[in-house]
């Protein structure tokens, strides 16, 4: 490690010096480690609070050698603001961290990021939406990125993986520790197939503040931002607003006006804050992307509820609407007998013989991986696990 990330790394450790001490401190200084050169009057007149500045006069580089050390075997890289790995998306955030701690193999700085956030209540709709989404978009050059909250953001990164799209969680503490919990099977591969970055030491704990300093992350990334489900209130809202200050594509998935988690979705489509998406063709026929020609990928509508594509899903007075996608007993037992009689099935085999359409297919599938009882296969496939 050079000696400036050790001391970006001591400045940013330093009690009383937050984003903004640290930002005027770098263009006063021009680098870390002149400013803990410099002496008592020097600092004194850049006007921070002298508890800071006598604690940048005795800096305690050998503990912090030590962390650095630990972090390195651990594959965590510290990538400060001037290294060449270091997100170039995050010069134009004002607000940006001027070191972040990243444990990953994917690029930061791929051709194509798309963030895909929403509640941590999620459907089972939102879910399936969130799933055919990344398998229509994915295509070599992109990057998936979201927070690694419970719902639509585990969602996101799981199906990424499914599909072999590199995935990365921005995290809302520091890399020592996964919240929730229950995301830390996730994290791990991720690390394989992606990665997690953070703008907080390894010890930092979730909380409020840090949260939201991960939604601004997560806009300030991200090229286009999709909200797939949530509320009128929720922390969805304050990743929009970070994104539409920083000028970046927005899209929502419209839901029933009657679903409390589409009601913030078709707030942000109806105030003009987000554009209204009904499948990845149109993202990408928005946002300019061109799929590679041998690259064809599956594309379709998404399986709104309110558009059932059979009979045997519209809404009727004894149907409410709320189970128009939910997976049928007889849809899961039928699928679960197919793979018993063969090793592994791709999409398409299943599509042609189970005669489901796509949504249901998706969904049934979705539900049977979330149980355990079917588990997914490079190029698009499925098994049982017995």
């Amino acid at each position: 490690m050079d000696n400036q990330t050790l001391y970006r790394l001591a400045l940013t450790n330093t009690p009383g010096i937050g984003l903004a001490y640290a930002k005027k401190l770098l263009l006063r200084f021009g680098d870390a480690e002149s400013i803990f050169r410099s002496d008592k009057k020097t600092l004194a007149a850049t006007g921070i609070p002298p508890a800071a500045a006598a604690a940048l006069l005795r800096p305690d580089l050998q503990s912090l050698s030590i962390e650095c050390r630990r972090m390195t075997q651990k594959g965590i890289r510290l990538l400060a603001s001037n290294d060449p790995d270091y997100p170039r998306r995050f010069h134009q955030f004002p607000d940006a961290p001027a070191l972040l701690f990243y444990q990953g193999t994917a690029n930061l700085n791929s051709e194509k990021i798309l963030a895909i956030i929403g509640t941590r209540k999620a459907t089972e709709y939102g879910r399936a939406i969130t799933q055919q989404l990344v398998r229509d978009l994915a295509e070599p050059g992109l990057l998936i990125i979201s927070g690694l909250a419970a719902g639509i953001d585990a969602a996101a990164h799981q199906a990424a993986l499914h599909y072999h799209v590199p995935t990365v969680g921005i995290l809302g503490h520091g890399l020592d520790k996964i919240y929730p919990a229950e995301n830390w099977g996730l994290s791990r591969s991720m690390r394989h197939q992606g990665g997690l970055l953070t703008s907080f030491h390894n010890d930092v704990k979730p909380d409020k503040y840090t949260f939201a300093q991960r939604n601004d992350l997560v806009a300030a990334l991200c090229d286009a931002l999709i909200v797939v489900q949530t509320g009128i209130i929720g922390g969805s809202h304050l990743t929009v607003k970070t994104a539409i200050a920083l000028d970046k594509k927005i899209f929502a998935v419209p839901g029933r006006i009657t679903d409390e988690m589409s009601e913030g979705c078709l707030r942000l489509i109806r105030e003009g804050k987000a554009n209204l998406l009904i499948s990845a063709k149109q993202l990408q026929a928005d946002l300019g992307w061109h799929r590679p020609a041998e690259y064809p990928g599956t594309q379709s509508l998404l399986p709104f509820p309110t558009t059932a594509s059979s009979t045997s899903h519209q809404t009727t007075p004894d149907r409410p609407a709320s189970s128009a996608r939910q997976p049928s007993p007889k849809s899961e037992n039928d699928l679960l007998q197919l793979f018993r009689q063969k090793d592994s099935l791709s999409i398409d085999e299943l599509a042609t013989i189970s005669h489901l359409d796509a949504p249901s297919l998706a969904v049934t599938l979705l539900h049977l991986e979330l149980a355990g009882k079917v588990k997914p296969l490079p190029g698009k496939r499925y098994r049982l696990i017995h």
